[in-house]
C-alpha cells in the first residue's frame, strides 16, 4: 500500500461536518518555485481569507514526510497545523494521501516505501474532500523543482493535477515563467516579503503578501477566473 500510517488519526471536528451545496467548489495549490519556503504559511493565509468570506475550507497536501519520532509513531507537525486550520477537523489520512516516512526528500521517502506517487490517487482524495467543503487549499510539495521520484518533479505532478496554482515569490523577484512546467494553470501569486506591486509580474494577478495579508476579493476572482479558463490558456504569456 502507498501510505505510511500508524495509529489513530481521527480528531474531533471543529464544526459538524455537513455535505456542501451544489455549486462547484474552489480548489488551488500554493507552491514555491525553487524551494518550499513559506508554502505552509501561505496556504494558511489563503485558507483564512477564504474562511473570512464565509466559505468552508479544507487544507491538505498531496504528499508529506513525517517528523522523526522516538516512539516510531508517524506524525507530521505541518500536516497537523493544516488539519487544525480547516473548517472541520478531518482525519489527516483524508487530507494527505501519501504520508511518507522521514527522509531527505519526498522522492527518497517514496523509495523507502517502494512506491511511486500517483496523480490518480491524489485526484481521488481531492474529489472526496470537495464533496464536503466549499474550497480546498493544498500546500505544495517543497517547490516546483522538488524531486518526487526518479523522473518526477513536483511541478510535473501539479501540472497533471491541473488545479489553479498560487505561487509564493519574493517581491521584485524576476517572473518565473521559465520555471513553470507546460500546462500548469497559474491563478496568481503572493509576495513572501513586503507588500508587492501588481507590476512585479505583469499578466499574473497578485492576491496579497504574507506580511500585508491576502486580499480575499482578488483571491476569489483569481481562482474563479482560472477555474473557468481552458488549461492551455491559464498561464501567463511569455
Amino acid at each position: 500500500m502507498r501510505l505510511f500510517s500508524a495509529g489513530a488519526i481521527g480528531a474531533p471536528a471543529t464544526q459538524p461536518v455537513r455535505a456542501r451545496g451544489p455549486q462547484a467548489p474552489l480548489a488551488c495549490v500554493v507552491s514555491g518555485v525553487a524551494h518550499g519556503a513559506h508554502e505552509e504559511e501561505a496556504a494558511l493565509a489563503v485558507a483564512r481569507a477564504l474562511r473570512a468570506q464565509g466559505l468552508s475550507v479544507a487544507l491538505g497536501t498531496p504528499a508529506i514526510r513525517g517528523d522523526p519520532q522516538p516512539t516510531g509513531r508517524w506524525a507530521s507537525a505541518p500536516l497537523g497545523r493544516l488539519a487544525a486550520a480547516g473548517s472541520f477537523r478531518l482525519p489527516e489520512a483524508a487530507l494527505c494521501p501519501y504520508r511518507l516516512p522521514p527522509a531527505a526528500d519526498l522522492g527518497a521517502a517514496a523509495a523507502c516505501m517502494h512506491t511511486a506517487i500517483d496523480v490518480e490517487v491524489i485526484r481521488d482524495a481531492q474529489a472526496v474532500l470537495c464533496t464536503w467543503v466549499d474550497a480546498l487549499v493544498l500546500m505544495g510539495l517543497g517547490g516546483l523543482q522538488a524531486r518526487l521520484g526518479p523522473e518526477l518533479r513536483a511541478g510535473q505532478l501539479l501540472a497533471q493535477l491541473a488545479l489553479p496554482l498560487l505561487l509564493v515569490r519574493a517581491a521584485h523577484e524576476p517572473p518565473c515563467d521559465a520555471a513553470l512546467p507546460q500546462g500548469l494553470p497559474v491563478a496568481g501569486w503572493l509576495g513572501a516579503g513586503a507588500p508587492p506591486q501588481a507590476a512585479d509580474w505583469p499578466g499574473v494577478p497578485c492576491v496579497g503578501s504574507l506580511q500585508g495579508g491576502v486580499d480575499a476579493a482578488r483571491l476569489l476572482q483569481a481562482l474563479r477566473h482560472s477555474s473557468q479558463m481552458p488549461q492551455d490558456s491559464a498561464r501567463p504569456s511569455p
